[in-house]
């Protein structure tokens, strides 16, 4: 296997499992995640970004990732990897961040900052810039309604992407893959 392959966990518990039984996973974007991720790796070795810090995590090794810190899946340099991906809901204190629709300008303004220093303190904070998360927040959204059975251009279009394509794009670059595949995964 070549590629992620997801599954529906069960109601109440584990809301999505992800799987890798292969080569080395590819590197990921900076993304977050509104459940909280459980990472177990039964083979070779995953190294991830969380933060500020690179962490690596050998077989027999877990890691977990609380709902909306921001993190990315980076080259691990093992040959062959298995892992499986636990995706459950927000664990008690774990801190979801919010998200406003607000342009960031208003935000600095509220804050009474420059939209510079707000950027670069919410980089700071959120580990990436407020466009970024924004984006990000939009692909969460976009994963969940692909568990049902609307047009995915529909989705694109209701969450603010240009395109089809620009979604399927920026999902496979944050999930590993495309919208379509993701979609039949989790029927």
């Amino acid at each position: 296997m070549t590629r992620w392959i997801y599954t529906r966990g069960r109601a109440g518990g584990v809301g999505e499992y992800g799987l890798w039984d292969g080569g080395s996973p590819p590197v990921l974007r900076t993304h977050f995640h509104d459940e909280g991720q459980w990472t177990a790796v039964l083979a070779g070795r995953r190294v991830f970004r969380v933060g500020a810090e690179v962490v690596t995590v050998a077989a027999g090794q877990c890691l977990y990732i609380p709902a909306g810190v921001v993190h990315q899946g980076l080259e691990a340099g093992s040959a062959e990897v298995r892992c499986i991906n636990a995706y459950a809901p927000a664990c008690r204190g774990d801190r979801p961040i919010l998200v406003d629709d607000m342009p960031i300008g208003a935000l600095a303004a509220l804050a009474g900052v420059s939209r510079e220093h707000f950027s670069r303190r919410f980089r700071r904070a959120a580990g990436c810039a407020p466009q970024d998360f924004r984006i990000q927040h939009r692909l969460n959204q976009a994963r969940s309604r692909l568990k049902g059975d609307e047009p995915i251009a529909a989705i694109a279009a209701d969450l603010g992407f240009a395109d089809q394509s620009h979604l399927g794009r920026l999902f496979r670059q944050a999930f590993g893959v495309a919208p379509m595949a993701y979609r039949r995964m989790m029927a």
